[in-house]
């Protein structure tokens, strides 16, 4: 199973210097997400930052309060690597996320056939502004696909 660390870390690359959100997706599921050796190695783990984190992000995505129900995460032996699918507001999600870098993306399935691409990161913050603590602070971009 060594061989997923080496592929996750170029996927790390990929997630954080490629501007083509659907690439990146692309490039997760021609390599993992089709795997399913892959899909049976990660262990069902809550992580209640991420999902924190993924929930700030969708406010700010639809401008309202959502609701994340239904969160499978599978973390990755050995690697900071999270992934897992979810439903936010009853669009299906997914999420890709790299404990390590604080880096993201999660991908959302809108009704009208359209799929939101939306790449984030958090950074730990005290109340006070100082790096420290456990509330996170997102940064996102994003992209829609139809």
């Amino acid at each position: 199973m060594a061989r997923y660390k080496e592929e996750l870390e170029k996927f790390k690359e990929v997630l954080v210097k490629n501007d083509n959100f659907r690439d990146i997706y692309t490039y997760f599921m021609d390599n993992f997400g089709e795997d399913p050796d892959f899909l049976q190695y990660g262990k069902v783990k809550k992580n209640p930052i991420l999902k924190q984190l993924m929930k700030s992000v969708a406010e700010k995505l639809f401008k309202k309060d959502v609701e994340i129900i239904h969160l499978l995460l599978h973390k990755i032996p050995k690697t900071s690597f999270v992934h897992g699918p979810c439903f936010i507001n009853s669009k299906m999600a997914s999420v890709f996320y790299f404990e390590d870098i604080r880096v993201g993306m999660l991908i959302v399935a809108q009704f009208n056939g359209e799929t939101q691409f939306i790449r984030f990161s958090g950074m730990e913050a005290a109340e006070d502004g100082r790096e420290a603590g456990d509330t996170f602070v997102p940064a996102f971009r994003s992209r829609a696909v139809h």
